[in-house]
């Protein structure tokens, strides 16, 4: 065999491309480890669709246990439901935003970690999609932000009367029911 810069490699031949193979009795084994070491729920975390084996490895985990499922975005958590999987499903990451319709249809859960993002998730929302907030309290003394935060997690919740008294406490303009 020759190679492209014409160095000979004899004996060398073909090689087959490279496989990947997933071990659902290792998948299995770990999470009942974790499961006799924990009174927690645990989230099996399925990124990039498990190297095309997602299914097979969430299916190994549930069976062993674990009670939840993670993935980085609503097409592959949707793929899982598609495979049968009714366990609750986590997506956090959603590099390309949040298809809340589908997110609604399939029972996702779709965590958010910015205003921008919970103000999307629910302009496309027309049915009610589960939303877990990823907030990280790095300056307690930003009440603007506490408020921005507040106030929109009011209108996630459909908390009018909250959504009335943080207008009100950001804006002073008295409402019916702060007047």
């Amino acid at each position: 065999m020759t190679s492209s810069a014409g160095i000979s490699h004899p004996g060398l031949g073909a090689f087959p491309p490279p496989a990947l193979q997933t071990f659902p009795q290792a998948v299995t084994s770990n999470v009942a480890i974790a499961r006799t070491r924990t009174r927690s729920w645990i989230m099996a975390v399925v990124k990039a669709d498990g190297y095309g084996h997602g299914a097979t490895v969430a299916h190994a985990a549930i069976a062993a246990g674990a009670e939840w499922l993670g993935t980085t975005d609503i097409a592959e958590a949707s793929k899982l439901r598609a495979a049968g999987l009714t366990v609750p499903i986590l997506t956090w990451l959603n590099p390309s935003g949040v298809d809340a319709e589908a997110a609604a249809t399939d029972q996702i859960d779709v965590a958010v970690g910015s205003v921008d993002e919970l103000e999307a998730l629910l302009k496309h929302a027309a049915s009610r999609v589960p939303v877990h907030l990823n907030l990280a309290v790095v300056d307690v003394a930003d009440e603007e932000a506490a408020r921005l935060w507040a106030g929109k997690i009011a209108v996630a919740c459909g908390w009018p009367q909250e959504v009335r008294r943080f207008r009100y406490a950001t804006t002073g303009v008295p409402t019916p029911e702060t007047a």
